[in-house]
């Protein structure tokens, strides 16, 4: 029996097919665009209602929210007001694509009392240093804790003191019930400068810093006073199952602090198998199985565990544009033990 088709129905299934693809096109282009994440600071404020409205528009997105679809141009975030707290100002964004962007609104509490510890740098300075708040003339010494201000943005100014550079005011938010702490470092008037270096995490044990390569190791944020104007490297202490950051330079200058941050890396995040070997497999494929092998690397002396200065793997000039912006990695795995 031949068949007989229903032109009809088929040209309406095909229309069907054909409207809910425009529609899904649709749905898809509204979400085409950048996104802006939303952050809300502090958490309580966040509790208490805290949210942004982007273009003036309906819907208020509180922390942690995406808005998404964002076309490219400029955007106005407003920050809804709440009580107890003082809203952020309003803030402009500019989206040139599809790229994510944050947005931070940090609420300032208008109600409670919370405290305030200033710590005053080096020693010899905060023997005499004194430092005070906002408008207020009352003084306090280094180290002591203001008890009962009220919440909200404070200025900490910094008195003269003979033979030091005075740091510049800082301004602090204090929070109900909470405590706030400024530290600040008054450097000496001699032509020189300071230097300090904040380590990371602070599960390391052990963590510390030498600058030009002197003899005194110093701690995580210890600062060191009498610099020299100009470039100084900065080299990281060994520590047992942590790759040190690498050497870093600063540059000094005179009557000022210059910080640093270097994070170590744990030495159990570098492995043959998952970092190295496949970096060797992209770039020495003319040495075939040696280069990608560890066993024969370790019996050949070409890498000798914990020390990298002496590891041809990394040393010898043929190797060194083979690893390109990689060879830090290998380095570092060389120097935390050359781990399987």
């Amino acid at each position: 029996m031949p068949l007989r088709v229903r032109w009809s129905r088929v040209l309406v299934v095909v229309l069907g097919l054909v409207a809910a693809a425009v529609a899904r096109d649709r749905g898809d282009a509204g979400q085409a665009g950048g996104s802006l994440r939303i952050q809300i600071l502090p958490s309580s404020a966040a509790r208490a209602g805290g949210a942004a409205v982007v273009d003036m528009g309906a819907e208020r997105y509180g922390d942690g929210a995406v808005v998404r679809g964002l076309s490219a141009g400029r955007h106005g975030v407003h920050f809804v007001a709440i009580d107890g707290y003082a809203a952020p100002d309003d803030q402009r964004i500019s989206m040139t694509g599809t790229e994510d962007l944050t947005v931070v609104g940090k609420y300032v509490p208008t109600t409670g009392h919370g405290a305030l510890h200033v710590v005053l740098t080096p020693a010899a300075a905060g023997a005499g240093a004194r430092w005070t708040v906002d408008a207020d003339t009352t003084s306090h010494a280094g180290g002591e804790t203001l008890v009962r201000l009220p919440a909200g943005n404070h200025t900490v100014h910094f008195a003269a003191l003979p033979g030091y550079v005075t740091p510049p005011g800082e301004t602090v938010t204090v929070m109900p019930n909470e405590l706030a702490e400024v530290a600040a470092n008054y450097v000496a008037a001699n032509g020189t400068g300071d230097v300090r270096v904040t380590l990371g995490p602070a599960q390391v044990v052990g963590a510390g810093w030498h600058l030009d390569d002197g003899p005194a190791t110093q701690a995580s944020d210890a600062i060191l006073a009498g610099v020299a104007p100009g470039e100084h490297t900065v080299s990281f202490a060994p520590v047992t199952g942590w790759v040190p950051p690498a050497v870093m330079t600063v540059t000094v200058a005179a009557g000022r602090t210059t910080s640093a941050t270097a994070t170590y890396t744990s030495a159990a995040a570098i492995s043959f198998a998952t970092v190295v070997r496949p970096l060797a497999q992209a770039s020495c494929r003319c040495h075939g199985s040696t280069m990608t092998s560890r066993a024969k690397l370790l019996a050949d002396r070409y890498v000798v565990p914990g020390r990298a200065e002496a590891s041809p793997y990394v040393t010898e000039k043929a190797m060194q544009p083979k690893w390109g912006a990689d060879r830090q990695k290998v380095v570092d795995w060389i120097n935390s033990g050359a781990n399987p």
